[in-house]
């Protein structure tokens, strides 16, 4: 019997060509078992992600213009409402006014009404008087005569 030794750390034999098939035969298993659906998977994500940014990017773009809008449509509403707030100060001074005006005419209205009848009570006092003076004036007449002849 012959002892054969070998020091090398790796013989090249048999042994060895079966375990390299068999582990490329297992590589190329892994990969299409494995790998490709995980990097389809993998893809896929990428692409949803992707797809997730650019909504994102859109979405806040649309909120963007949808707040500007906002803001216009708030300074046009602030506007409008300054007008309406204008024409109703405007309309309640005019009515102010109106009811001012209304009302001097009624207190000069009034003046004048209570003016003739104080006019026309002083002149009927005034007749009254002028008549009770008249006939005062004919009873003191009468009276001196009266006294005269008596005397």
């Amino acid at each position: 019997m012959q002892v054969v030794e070998n020091i090398a750390l790796i013989s090249i034999n048999a042994t060895m060509v079966v375990q390299l098939v068999s582990f490329l035969i297992f590589m190329v298993l892994f990969n299409r078992i494995m790998i490709r659906p995980l990097r389809t998977i993998m893809s896929e994500r990428e692409r949803f992600v992707e797809k997730v940014r650019t909504d994102v990017l859109a979405a806040g773009e649309a909120l963007g213009e949808m707040t500007r809008q906002i803001e216009r449509q708030e300074s046009e509403a602030r506007l409008v409402a300054s007008k309406v707030r204008e024409e109703i100060v405007e309309a309640g001074q005019q009515s102010v006014a109106d009811l001012l005006n209304t009302t001097r005419q009624e207190i000069s209205a009034l003046r004048k009404s209570t003016q003739q009848e104080a006019d026309a009570t002083i002149a009927a006092a005034r007749k009254g008087i002028q008549d009770e003076a008249g006939v005062l004036a004919d009873h003191m007449v009468a009276a001196l005569l009266n006294q005269r002849s008596t005397n």
